[in-house]
């Protein structure tokens, strides 16, 4: 009687691999309204694979590192902010939302003439739009006040 080990010659298990082709599907009602799957395609998985080869070789992610790219290594500037006056509930956003539109109603009209509404004006603080916005008002005031000190 033999037992058996780690060692021991075992059968060989044939797994394939797969097909090359991927099926697409969506998904649609069938007369009865229930939810079926209908094929609407095929897609190459290995051609999806070729068209990454050129990014994922060590030897350009090297050369872009070397070339000061460096987001080739994954590596990014660390974003860094003052977390605690961030809102933690949803009252205290609302509250937050509440002080930006009596802000809005505060300012002068002329600034406030920059903006559609109190949502416009939030959206501008919020996409850096704002900055822009109030140097060109800047702009328009200096203009104005050299015309009348010119005539």
């Amino acid at each position: 009687m033999k037992f058996k080990t780690a060692y021991s010659d075992h059968p060989t298990v044939f797994c394939r691999s797969g097909s090359k082709i991927k099926n697409l599907y969506q998904k649609t009602y069938d007369s009865e309204g229930r939810q079926v799957l209908v094929k609407t395609g095929e897609k190459s998985l290995y051609d999806e694979i070729q068209a990454a080869l050129e990014s994922t070789k060590i030897e350009n992610i090297l050369a872009r590192y070397v070339g000061a790219d460096l987001s080739a290594l994954g590596l990014s500037n660390g974003v860094f902010g003052d977390s605690t006056v961030i809102p933690r509930t949803p009252l205290e956003v609302l509250r937050q939302v509440d002080n930006i539109k009596r802000n809005f109603d505060n300012l002068s009209p002329d600034v406030k003439s920059l903006f559609d509404s109190a949502d416009d004006y939030f959206n501008s603080v919020a996409s850096g739009d704002f900055i822009t916005r109030i140097q060109k008002l800047n702009l328009d005031k200096s203009e104005s006040e050299v015309d009348s000190v010119e005539s």
